[in-house]
């Protein structure tokens, strides 16, 4: 008798045990998923509407790769760090592109309305939408998005020299840009 409950409560410890080390492992697997997942952040906290300086060298500010406006959406590639000069940085990605340092100051959680990856369709127009080969509108368009269709974002927002923000698109087997004014989400 003593010996049989003594099989059974090792069987039992060992049950737990057992149902502790899956639950540990499915722990860390979350961990790890979220781990690889992309993080995002966007641009903010610029005096005077100013564009953050994407630094291939940190504590360079004046030695920039790539000006971004606010409202950018980066992607972050690694954890912050406070560079040799004091100031806490964190290594970013941005617009397919580039890759370099920001003041981790200067990032905020994501505001824009969609991003890469969202479907979206033509919105708040019943014309078609030209799609242009380039992020500067303009020029002989490669395609267009006529309402009814779906497209693929292809990158974030990007805020363009002629001050309205543009999305890389894909409809059907056409890659274009178009004004992201003029696209919602499907």
């Amino acid at each position: 008798m003593i010996k049989q409950s003594l099989i059974a409560l090792a069987a039992t410890i060992f049950a737990v045990i057992l149902m502790m080390n899956v639950v540990k492992a499915e722990q860390m697997a979350a961990q790890e998923s979220a781990a690889s997942a992309p993080n995002f952040a966007e641009i903010c906290s610029l005096p005077n509407n100013n564009w953050a300086p994407i630094m291939g060298v940190p504590c360079n500010p004046n030695n920039f790769t790539l000006l971004v406006s606010p409202t950018t959406r980066v992607q972050i590639t690694g954890s912050n760090f406070i560079a040799n000069c004091g100031i806490q940085y964190t290594p970013v990605y941005t617009f397919d592109m580039n890759a370099g340092y920001v003041e981790t100051s200067q990032l905020c959680n994501i505001k824009s309305v969609f991003r890469g990856g969202d479907r979206v369709s033509v919105c708040k127009t019943s014309n078609s939408l030209a799609m242009y080969p380039t992020p500067i509108l303009s020029g002989k368009a490669s395609y267009n998005f006529v309402p009814g269709q779906y497209g693929l974002v292809l990158s974030d927002p990007v805020f363009t020299g002629q001050r309205i923000y543009v999305s890389k698109v894909l409809v059907g087997s056409a890659i274009g840009w178009v004004q992201s004014d003029y696209i919602c989400l499907a």
